[in-house]
């Protein structure tokens, strides 16, 4: 349905509105400051146009409000009596680029309105943002869990070193050999459990196991027959081989 009405509002413009016509609809919607500006473009731009200044400013009449049907029946005036002919040429040219622009960009971008909505901007707002990693959404968490000053640092080391699988492969004391000025061993263990009850829950373990283990230690549920089955059968229950 929206192609459609796009072809059919193109079609409509090209078989109305010559590119000149177009142009002199937009210039005669600018604002008075922009149109200012506007003609001062186009005087330093083009040297076949000119202005004509009035001799007496005693004598410069206000400007009367004009209504609609005025401003369409009157055209851009242009002093055709330079030595510059290829002037006329290059905007013969434009012409045509402003055709092709015309056809390219639609009609909607001529008459938009400030108060229409930007399509490039609802666009970049709808962009689906990338994915958030794990070691961000945990470092998010960590940012609100109360700890000491050691413990805070020796649990941002511990996310630093969780793999994209959630699991810690590296010992505490090898983490405690790196960067021992700043923390204890025993702070690398206080951080860690408070690690491993952030979400996802069984982040930071050291295996499979030992993730299924955290997480039915938290579970609002009695699950203490299944834990004991994970901790003494794992191997059999990886095989599908269920314990006598």
């Amino acid at each position: 349905m929206k192609l459609e009405m796009t072809g059919q509002m193109r079609m409509e413009q090209r078989m109305k509105l010559a590119p000149h016509m177009i142009q002199s609809m937009e210039i005669l919607q600018l604002p008075i400051l922009a149109l200012q500006e506007r003609i001062e473009q186009e005087l330093n731009s083009n040297p076949v146009l000119e202005m004509e200044e009035p001799s007496n400013p005693e004598d410069t009449e206000p400007v009367a409000e004009q209504s609609d049907d005025d401003i369409n029946e009157k055209d851009l005036v242009v002093n055709t009596d330079g030595e510059r002919p290829e002037a006329f040429q290059r905007l013969d040219s434009l012409d045509d680029g402003f055709k092709d622009y015309i056809d390219q960009a639609g009609p909607f971008r001529l008459r938009r309105q400030s108060d229409e909505p930007d399509k490039k901007l609802e666009a970049i707002k709808n962009t689906v943002a990338p994915p958030q990693s794990l070691h961000d959404h945990l470092t998010e968490q960590w940012r609100l869990v109360e700890a000491g000053k050691s413990v805070k640092k020796a649990g941002n080391l511990i996310i630093d070193y969780i793999d994209e699988r959630g699991y810690l492969s590296v010992r505490l004391e090898q983490l405690h050999n790196k960067d021992r000025a700043d923390f204890t061993l025993d702070d690398l263990k206080q951080a860690l459990e408070l690690v491993q009850k952030l979400e996802p829950p069984g982040v930071g373990a050291r295996d499979l196991k030992g993730c299924l283990l955290i997480q039915m230690a938290q579970s609002s549920e009695d699950m203490s027959f299944e834990a004991r089955l994970i901790a003494e059968h794992m191997d059999e229950l990886l095989e599908n081989r269920l314990p006598d």
